[in-house]
């Protein structure tokens, strides 16, 4: 058994995105930091953030302060580690929504033309408003830097070899996170989730197999989000009534509606082929005006509502091998997902596939 532990410093100058980004992006409108000097910091980079009062200035870089203390053990079967972590970041390069003195509301930002945006109850108490572009209805945002944070955490590898053909391999990580003034939520934080594989090599056989591994990959749920993971499109997916009513007059729904023969969904008697409801029924069936959705009263079709509050747990089962064709040709193959479980990878923001096989040549040289 042998103990570690580790201490270090690092920093992270700011790169050309962060100091030049410009253009859509998965939270919105974004521009550069120097564009927007005469704004304030967002307290989140949500939709209707209120002023944390610090003023845009010049990007600068963040500093990382680490410390680590872990543990291994190792026998002539068994490798066992467990290590625990505390990181703090200093100044962090984050995304923020941009706000604006009330009498000083820009009409371009990095040449581009913004408008302001109706203020939340917050905002007029504290005179600021924020500004949305016309190409997209969300609030400008900018990368500055901004608060603190701390993430914690552990993370544990296990092999067990049971003989010389039969093998165990696990992982499990842990990881939470904080921002600091206002303490809440990190953006983007992966949840617990880990493997465990069992693996056979059996040596020199008929059937020419190398290896075969039948492994069990899974992770728990994430529901600490922040105000931007709820908004982004590929967790929260915040929508208002306006939204829907975009979407299916876009080109991509168009095969599944029945709309008279013009595509597109918007009269009363037009229907979404899959469900047979009008425009006005899908909104209302997933935003109804009046309505609580996800703790957030619909007011108006300008309220925007995070469709999810968390990512689901899941976990998979998959089958893989390889079969030595010739001395330097491996086939190689591999089931996955042989539940057919239907899951979300946290900030993928698509579904996985469901069973499906997969096949290929390795040539060594």
């Amino acid at each position: 058994m042998s103990f570690n532990f580790l201490t270090g410093r690092g920093f992270r100058a700011p790169n050309l995105n962060d100091l030049g980004a410009l253009g859509l992006n998965d939270l919105g409108y974004e521009v550069p930091a120097a564009s927007a000097v005469s704004g304030f910091i967002g307290a989140s980079d949500g939709e209707g953030a209120a002023s944390s009062g610090k003023p845009v200035a010049s990007l600068q870089a963040e500093k990382l302060y680490n410390y680590e203390l872990g543990t291994v053990i190792q026998t002539r079967r068994l490798y066992a580690r467990v290590q625990f972590f505390n990181a703090e970041l200093k100044d962090p390069i984050v995304r923020r929504t941009l706000l604006f003195p009330i009498v000083n509301v820009p009409t371009t930002l990095a040449g581009i033309p913004v408008a302001p945006l109706a203020q939340t109850p917050v905002q007029q108490a504290q005179n600021v408003v924020s500004v949305a572009a016309s190409l997209d209805p969300r609030a400008v945002k900018a990368f500055v830097n901004d608060g603190a944070a701390r993430y914690y955490g552990f993370e544990t590898i296990l092999r067990y070899n049971f003989s010389p053909r039969w093998s165990f391999n696990g992982n499990y990580s842990y990881l939470a996170g904080r921002e600091f003034n206002p303490n809440r939520n990190i953006r983007r934080l992966p949840p617990a989730q880990g493997s465990a594989v069992l693996r056979f090599q059996p040596g020199g056989n008929r059937l020419r197999l190398d290896w075969l591994e039948l492994d069990v990959v899974f992770s728990q749920a994430q529901n600490r989000l922040s105000g931007g993971d709820t908004t982004d499109e590929r967790i929260g997916a915040a929508r208002h009534r306006r939204d829907i009513t975009d979407f299916f007059q876009g080109s991509l729904v168009r095969p599944f509606l029945n709309a008279g023969g013009d595509g597109i969904l918007g009269t009363a008697d037009d229907r979404f082929a899959p469900t047979n409801e009008t425009l006005a029924q899908i909104r209302d069936r997933v935003l109804p005006v009046g309505g609580i959705v996800n703790g957030v009263t619909v007011t108006d079709e300008n309220t925007r509502v995070p469709l999810y509050t968390k990512t689901g747990g899941y976990a998979t089962i998959n089958l893989r091998g390889s079969f030595a064709l010739a001395e330097k040709i491996n086939l190689n193959i591999g089931l996955f997902n042989i539940l057919d479980r239907n899951y979300r990878t946290h900030g993928s923001g698509t579904d996985s596939p469901g069973i499906n096989f997969w096949t290929g040549l390795r040539f060594s040289f």
